[in-house]
């Protein structure tokens, strides 16, 4: 969570920014994943909603890069591999079972990785394919 102030108007309201994901389960052969999309919840002072969030989420979705959205699903394996952990209290009998149990994500080594600056590139023929039907012949 952090808490921004108006930049356009310093006495006019500022938002608060909270870390969210939307997650869904699916099933892959016999094992269940759960797939984690990082997202952003904005309000105006922690609680209230934000007005305009849209503008907001699509203002930082633009300036987010690969490695901020990595330590965003990063942040989420350790809040939810950790939920899952309890440890037995003082005066426990027995320690409960987790109903739900998560995994850290494996581990992967590349060789080679995509440059930050790549993904920035458009393609030189963006603006002659902007005009263009999908359904038409393409010009010769």
């Amino acid at each position: 969570m952090s808490a921004y102030a108006n930049q356009k108007n310093p006495k006019g309201q500022g938002y608060v920014r909270h870390h969210a994901a939307s997650f869904r389960f699916e099933r892959l052969a016999d094992e269940w994943f759960l797939v984690v999309d990082p997202t952003f919840y904005f309000t105006k002072d922690g609680f209230e909603p934000h007005r305009f969030p849209g503008a907001l989420l699509a203002g930082k979705k633009r300036l987010e890069r690969n490695a901020a959205v990595r330590g965003q699903v990063m942040m989420w394996q350790y809040l939810l591999v950790e939920s899952g952990k309890s440890e037995a209290g003082l005066f426990d009998t027995e320690k409960p079972e987790p109903i739900l149990d998560f995994e850290n994500l494996p581990l992967i080594q590349l060789s080679k990785a995509v440059p930050e600056s790549a993904w920035t590139r458009t393609d030189p023929r963006a603006n002659e394919m902007e005009s263009c039907d999908l359904f038409e012949e393409s010009p010769a």
